[in-house]
């Protein structure tokens, strides 16, 4: 290749499955939303080169050996995911790949899963790179191995696979699958940030005590996605009743269900709007669902206070691929 390529991948906000998709049996449904990271790939003039920009500093690795230092943070899960595709797609390393997170609020992270993001940005980069036409499966499937890798064998895979595949998406861990289905007609959302960044790795922490209410944070993600293709009031119910299975119950609630979370939920029920923590709660951000009119007035008031609107859906939402990725494809 001689020209400069640019594209970018979305991040993503869970709906419903939260913790419990981390099990055997394992189910969510979640939203690939705005772009989240820009990548971009060129041929390099003698050595190639991997570079991430991110929450205010930029990190460069060469791709003509070895690191001599194993790579840590988000440079870790690039080089990984740029490695696996390398290995399913061929081709000459001699190329300059340069990633842009997007997803900070002065400094502190959104929630929008940015590892995952630029798992899937380093090995779309790479597609462009070798020319090569992958389905969003297989883009998904090697995202996942990557990082898996990347993050010690954590999570899910429900945050790369629905950022592989864009739109609403709903993921199955067992076996590995994720399908897009379409948004409920008449449906509107808003994402707000709490203001509170929320580490993963606290969450991770609080799985072994919330073993038993697992089974009803998944019955609830069950009936989320039969509900979704109707939308509605019985989606409506259902996803209130997301919140109450993850809190009933729940010796680590309080953690999850922070002030700064609490706060947004009750200015999104203020709205009318249903609350829903996104992801496993304890900051970043929280959905609320209703009509077009409902969303719009929310999204208006909240920037008003101050707050930062993540995403208002339908709009935000990542159009699905149509099931192939192509280095051709630009804003992916």
């Amino acid at each position: 290749m001689s020209d400069r390529v640019v594209g970018t991948v979305p991040g993503k906000l869970m709906v419903a499955g939260e913790y419990a998709v981390l099990a055997r049996d394992g189910l969510a449904i979640a939203l690939a939303v705005g772009r989240l990271v820009q990548w971009s790939v060129q041929a390099a003039p003698s050595v190639g080169h991997l570079a991430v920009t991110a929450f205010g500093g930029t990190n460069h690795i060469g791709l003509n050996r070895a690191p001599a230092v194993p790579p840590v943070g988000l440079m870790r899960f690039a080089h990984e995911g740029l490695r696996q595709a390398q290995a399913s797609w061929q081709g000459d390393l001699c190329v300059a790949i340069d990633l842009t997170v997007f997803g900070d609020q002065d400094g502190r992270k959104l929630g929008l899963g940015t590892s995952a993001a630029v798992t899937v940005a380093a090995i779309a980069a790479w597609l462009a790179a070798v020319g090569a036409v992958a389905t969003d499966a297989e883009v998904a499937a090697v995202a996942r191995s990557a990082h898996f890798s990347a993050q010690d064998g954590a999570g899910s895979g429900y945050d790369v696979s629905t950022i592989a595949h864009r739109g609403a998406v709903v993921y199955a861990r067992s076996p590995d699958r994720a399908r897009s289905v379409q948004w409920p007609a008449d449906l509107a959302a808003v994402a707000l940030f709490t203001g509170q960044p929320a580490p993963t790795v606290d969450a991770l922490a609080r799985l072994d005590a919330m073993a038993a209410t697992l089974p009803a944070v998944r019955s609830a993600a069950q009936q989320v996605v039969a509900a979704w293709p109707g939308g509605g009031p019985e989606l409506l119910t259902a996803l209130a009743a997301c919140d109450g299975a993850l809190r009933t119950g729940n010796p680590v609630a309080d953690a999850i269900f922070t002030p700064a979370i609490a706060v947004t939920q009750a200015f999104l029920a203020d709205h009318g709007l249903v609350p829903r923590v996104s992801g496993a709660g304890g900051g970043d951000c929280v959905l609320g669902f209703g009509s077009p009119d409902q969303v719009a007035i929310a999204a208006q008031d909240w920037l008003r206070s101050g707050g930062l609107v993540v995403a208002c859906l339908p709009a935000d939402l990542a159009p699905p691929s149509g099931t192939q990725w192509t280095g051709a494809d630009h804003d992916i």
